[in-house]
């Protein structure tokens, strides 16, 4: 065998272990996100809780009271919304409709959150945090599915039920496209971070393969020096043997 065609048949293997080091990488990232996000809804969810309890805990008429119906729509729609999510996380963590899960349920918990403050700016925030937060996944389709709950939100609420995502309720009919624009302006900052962390991953993965293909190669040079260190000590060894029987001789 030439020696030219030796690195024909060592690349590709050097190759399909860097893609495979890679995929791991991103497997792990996928499964500590999800397991993050698995804390983060639960925590959420009992925010909520507490946000609709201080807020508006009571509903009167006349003398009457009742618990607000903003206390059973943050305990039992909350849970309907980061049920499924949760539930994903503990039984599936790392898998796609893991992450897109978790995903839209982040979303419609911030619409939710948003709703149950009366449609208060700060409430908005956590929109954008989201977004950020859900980048750790480092994969874009999170955040377009992500993206797509929010400005469908916005159109739908801003249309039949503007007072609970603005405040107002009366609002200018293209606002909508406002709070996009800003949502696809983080977007792209986003993306242009999650093609840089993979770039990363990808050199981290192909400099961790290199390093074990060239401790190999050392270590098999290493045998083969020691080998022929051996071999070159027997036959000194043999020929003094024998120039010492044919002396004697």
């Amino acid at each position: 065998m030439t020696k030219t065609a030796i690195p024909q048949i060592i690349e590709p293997e050097v190759t399909r272990r860097t893609d495979a080091l890679f995929l791991e990488m991103k497997d792990t990232v996928y499964k500590s996100t999800d397991k993050l996000f698995g804390m983060l809804l639960v925590c959420e969810w009992i925010a909520g809780l507490v946000t609709a309890l201080l807020i508006s805990p009571r509903a009167w008429s006349g003398t009457h009271s009742d618990i607000h119906i903003h206390v059973w729509t943050a305990f039992i729609l909350g849970a309907l919304i980061l049920g499924r999510p949760v539930y994903l996380v503990h039984r599936d963590a790392g898998a796609a409709q893991t992450r897109q899960a978790v995903a839209i349920g982040q979303m419609l918990w911030a619409a939710l959150l948003i709703h149950l403050t009366g449609g208060r700016i700060e409430s908005h925030f956590l929109i954008f945090g989201s977004l950020a937060f859900l980048s750790f996944y480092r994969d874009k389709s999170v955040l377009i599915a992500a993206s797509a709950v929010v400005v469908i939100d916005h159109i739908l609420r801003g249309i039949f039920f503007p007072l609970s995502i603005y405040g107002v309720e009366i609002i200018e009919p293209w606002r909508w496209l406002e709070h996009t624009w800003w949502v696809v302006f983080e977007d792209f900052f986003l993306f242009k971070l999650i093609d840089q962390n993979i770039r990363e991953m990808h050199e981290i993965a192909d400099k961790q393969v290199e390093l074990v293909e060239t401790q190999k190669s050392i270590e098999a040079l290493v045998e083969l020096k020691t080998r022929q260190l051996r071999e070159s000590q027997l036959r000194t060894s043999a020929e003094y043997k024998v120039a010492a029987v044919l002396s004697k001789a």
